[in-house]
């Protein structure tokens, strides 16, 4: 699924794409939510998806619902960092530049017609 955003992302938000991949280059953020883990690789030009993590300078680690949850604004991602519902690893000069990429993804996010369906799929997953 979070292949499938970044490609909306650059197609329906082009800016946003070009500002995260500016903000988050060279790196590699390893998100795993559930069981699920993704490797997605920030180059200049572009964000990749690996087949598996290489040297992730951020670790992201939450269940769906958390997810769910902060994408409600039923959490903030302070009080979910805090709780220990969210765990993020990494360096603070990372983990800064990841907050704002995050930052910069949602924003963008939200000015893309194919995101809400997105979300509907990541709400209500098929069974």
């Amino acid at each position: 699924m979070i292949d499938e955003s970044l490609t909306i992302l650059r197609r329906e938000c082009p800016r946003a794409y070009g500002l995260l991949c500016d903000l988050l280059a060279p790196r590699e953020v390893l998100v795993q939510i559930d069981d699920e883990a993704t490797a997605v690789n920030f180059g200049a030009d572009a964000i990749t998806i690996a087949p598996a993590p290489r040297h992730p300078c951020v670790r992201l680690t939450a269940s769906r619902q958390t997810l769910l949850d902060l994408l409600d604004a039923r959490l903030s991602l302070i009080d979910a960092v805090l709780s220990g519902d969210v765990l993020l690893q990494g360096d603070i000069d990372d983990l800064a530049r990841f907050h704002e990429g995050l930052l910069t993804y949602l924003r963008g996010g939200v000015r893309c017609p194919s995101f809400p369906g997105l979300l509907d799929q990541l709400r209500y997953p098929p069974t």
